[in-house]
């Protein structure tokens, strides 16, 4: 007797049904909120590290971190995360999901695994400019002025929108573990399952289509040899 498995699959509901479409409803209304949070806070971020490096490049004496690259490059995945997520939010529950639904989901997840660490990095490099921004040093004083108030402004406003951004690429990273399923990605447990209901049926067709007698005296001319029927 054929012992049953349960297996328990991350990712919501059986791919195809009812309750996935439902599901994936609730995907797209969690989507568009963290789309606007994300292209929000994007933009902002956006902006002030634009400021960042016209004030950095103006200094007495150019020097990193108060010049980085960072926050512009995390800013700019934020918009594109954002951007992707509300475009996801505006696809239509489907039983089938079509390719450029999964598409936005998976570029969306991948901008989040890239941008978490580009973020995490632009809050720590923001951070140490603070730092150099309010040293006593007449040396690390020299990497700010003129716009001493203006860089360190900008360093905190990288700072907070550094680590924001980062926190909210972890409920994007999560949203893939709980809505893969729905939307039609599967893993190892499912393909198994699906390869094991496909030779199922194909055993129960060919118990229900059992082929004719074979009659030995209709045999095929290949069959015979010198007379003989086998």
């Amino acid at each position: 007797m054929k012992e049953s498995v349960v297996q328990v699959s991350c990712g919501g509901p059986e791919y195809g049904t009812e309750e996935a479409v439902e599901y994936q409803k609730r995907a797209f209304r969690f989507m568009k909120r963290i789309g606007v949070f994300q292209l929000s806070v994007g933009f902002i971020a956006f902006v002030s590290a634009i400021g960042a490096l016209v004030c950095g490049f103006m200094v007495e004496t150019i020097n990193y971190p108060v010049i980085d690259i960072f926050p512009l490059l995390t800013s700019v995945l934020a918009v594109l995360a954002g951007y992707f997520a509300l475009k996801t939010a505006r696809c239509t529950p489907q039983l089938q999901v079509d390719a450029p639904t999964k598409r936005y989901v998976i570029i969306h997840y991948v901008i989040d695994v890239t941008n978490v660490s580009f973020a995490s990095c632009s809050a720590a490099f923001a951070g140490w400019a603070i730092g150099v921004c309010k040293s006593t040093d007449v040396k690390m004083i020299s990497y700010c002025n003129p716009n001493h108030d203006t860089i360190l402004i900008f360093g905190i406003i990288n700072c907070v929108a550094g680590a924001i951004i980062a926190i909210t690429c972890i409920p994007g990273m999560i949203f893939f573990c709980i809505y893969a399923r729905v939307f039609g990605f599967t893993n190892r447990e499912d393909r198994v399952r699906d390869l094991e209901n496909r030779i199922n049926n194909l055993q129960r067709q060919l118990e229900n289509q059992r082929p004719p007698p074979y009659d030995i005296d209709e045999a095929p001319p290949s069959y015979q040899n010198n007379g003989f029927k086998y």
